[in-house]
């Protein structure tokens, strides 16, 4: 986008099928909330904008670098973790030059994803948080929000815009209330 005549990047690295249809993938949604959560912590968009320059020249070939479990964010700075140095993990700050930091003094915000242990991405949102039952997954209802039993969140708001009483749907779905 431009502003005042100069011209900045956006926020994420979009992928091709995004650019080309206007939408974002689940990754990219979830970059987006990691950048909501860095700001929210209070990180400042300057932090924010500095820590993506920097992951995009430490991270060259990974298209997601925020969709990662390694991103922490305080009112300090804007964190990475890259392993563990001398029996504790390595953080580096990417915002101020990358330089080392501490695990200890973080870990505020975004307990709502949960990621594969394999990868290390995210593979679903509980936007709500860990212990409400709404869910985006990719894998399941296309991404669609549903709860944590499997149904789609518009289908039951359908029923309950409807007219339909609450205690109905949750017989009709075998859920609580």
């Amino acid at each position: 986008y431009v502003r005042h005549s100069k011209k900045y990047s956006g926020a994420i690295r979009l992928d091709e099928i995004s650019r080309r249809t206007g939408t974002i993938s689940f990754l990219e949604l979830v970059e987006l909330a990691y950048i909501a959560g860095m700001l929210e912590s209070g990180a400042s968009w300057h932090k924010v904008h500095a820590a993506m320059k920097a992951a995009a020249k430490m991270l060259p070939n990974e298209p997601h670098p925020f969709a990662h479990q390694e991103w922490f964010a305080d009112p300090a700075g804007i964190y990475l973790r890259l392993g563990k140095k001398h029996g504790e993990r390595t953080l580096i700050e990417m915002a101020e030059g990358m330089q080392y930091t501490m695990e200890g003094l973080l870990r505020t915000y975004l307990r709502q994803l949960r990621f594969n242990p394999s990868t290390g991405l995210a593979d679903v949102w509980a936007p709500l948080g860990e212990n409400r039952p709404i869910l985006i997954d990719p894998q399941r209802s296309f991404g669609l929000p549903i709860i944590s039993s499997g149904v789609r969140t518009d289908i039951l708001f359908g029923h309950y815009d409807a007219g339909d009483k609450i205690t109905e749907i949750a017989g009709w779905y075998d859920i609580a209330e």
